[in-house]
């Protein structure tokens, strides 16, 4: 088990989850009351020993990143209590999979969940990358671009394992999908997933030149980003099909064409989720290309999410791993490698996440990290209570919490 970690959150919309022992926390804090219907944890909750920590870099607003950072901790408990975990790797993927699913699903149905702000269309996602730290082995899961680095004991020379989303995967399940590109080179150009590509858009998606979808996203996996599910999606597309019925969409305006929606009943499922009369945010123009250039004529109905929901889990021994670093996009890029390994192998904690404090923060992403560190394997540290999700700005060395969620 781990000895000790440290956290760093710079700003905004990144959020942190350091919990040392997942079930004392479930058992002693409580989910805060988002949900209709809220997460009831089984009463035969059976006692596990694991530890988790992660980093979720929102985007498009901060519920997101804050519900699953609260929500998942619970889920993965609950999975835990059900999934047949103790016979092997297996039962901790499973639980990992289904806890991220059923996160994401929870928070398309949580009544708080909308937009933001008046000026912001679409409704908020995040990156999730989490490790599970059992015993033996530690599970690193992970959905978006929230890189994970992670140095093995024997590590050679520059030699660091890098996880993040593949981006290769990624672009066969936006095709697989039918949702539509935007290639950004140049001017503001929507193309159906189903149209002939230019020979080079699936170079410029893995270069983060063409974005997805609505929201003209560059992340290929997250957690929200309801847009992007077949249920909003859809919706909105055979909404304007229907006010299609009744007025030329493409020449009249957007207020006009919400005003139709409603009268047409797209309310309860569309409208908590686009707004198509926001103003001022540069995620409209897709939306707009998408309606001017009457592209809901032709694209298809979504089959599944165009985003990768399902986390990608990789499991490694506790012995052969000496640290590991979570960071939000922001924060480290996994073409930081050789710069980070520098860091990793030389330098002790306290150190490290003072070199993630000192680089510069004028930029419009967050940085946060989380930096943990195992003991040998001889060692056998006691655990602590684990903290709460971290939702303020924070830098110091990781201890038990100060308080309990509300």
């Amino acid at each position: 088990m781990p000895s000790h970690y440290y956290q760093i959150v710079r700003q905004g919309e990144d959020r942190i989850i350091n919990i040392d022992d997942l079930y004392q926390y479930v058992t002693t804090s409580h989910l805060p009351p988002y949900d209709i219907e809220p997460l009831v944890l089984p009463t035969d909750l059976q006692p596990f020993n694991v530890a988790l920590y992660g980093v979720l870099d929102g985007h498009s607003g901060l519920f997101a990143a804050q519900y699953a950072a609260d929500r998942l901790p619970f889920e993965i408990a609950t999975q835990l209590s059900s999934q047949p975990f103790l016979l092997g790797r297996m039962g901790y993927v499973e639980a990992l999979k289904t806890a991220f699913s059923r996160t994401h699903e929870a928070m398309l149905a949580c009544p708080h969940y909308r937009q933001e702000s008046p000026n912001m269309p679409f409704c908020s996602g995040t990156s999730v990358s989490v490790a599970l730290v059992t015993a033996t082995d530690t599970y690193f899961a992970h959905v978006g671009g929230s890189p994970i680095f992670i140095l093995m004991h024997e590590a050679k020379s520059d030699d660091l394992l890098v996880l993040t989303q593949n981006r290769k995967e990624c672009w066969k399940r936006i095709l697989r999908s039918g949702m539509f590109i935007v290639d950004t080179g140049g001017q503001e150009m929507v193309l159906p997933a189903s149209h002939p590509q230019p020979k080079d858009l699936e170079k410029k998606l893995a270069r983060g030149e063409s974005n997805v979808g609505l929201a003209s996203l560059d992340c290929m996996g997250s957690l929200g980003d309801s847009s992007y599910d077949p249920t909003v999606f859809n919706t909105l597309v055979l909404g304007l099909r229907a006010v299609a019925n009744h007025m030329p969409v493409s020449t009249t305006t957007l207020p006009q064409v919400t005003s139709e929606l409603v009268k047409l009943g797209f309310t309860d499922t569309l409208m908590r989720h686009i707004n198509l009369t926001a103003q001022g945010s540069e995620n409209l123009k897709a939306l707009h290309a998408f309606i001017d250039q009457r592209l809901w004529m032709t694209q298809p109905l979504l089959t599944e999410s165009a985003l990768q929901r399902d986390p990608t889990v990789t499991s490694i021994p506790n012995q052969k791993i000496k640290r590991f670093l979570i960071t939000s996009d922001g924060a480290a890029g996994p073409n930081e490698k050789v710069r980070l390994y520098k860091v990793l192998s030389t330098m002790d904690l306290s150190t490290v996440m003072q070199v993630f404090q000192q680089r510069p923060s004028d930029t419009s992403d967050d940085q946060s990290a989380v930096i943990v560190e195992h003991n040998s394997p001889s060692s056998r540290p006691t655990s602590q209570p684990g903290s709460r999700p971290s939702s303020q700005p924070a830098s110091r060395p990781a201890s038990r919490p100060a308080s309990r969620p509300p």
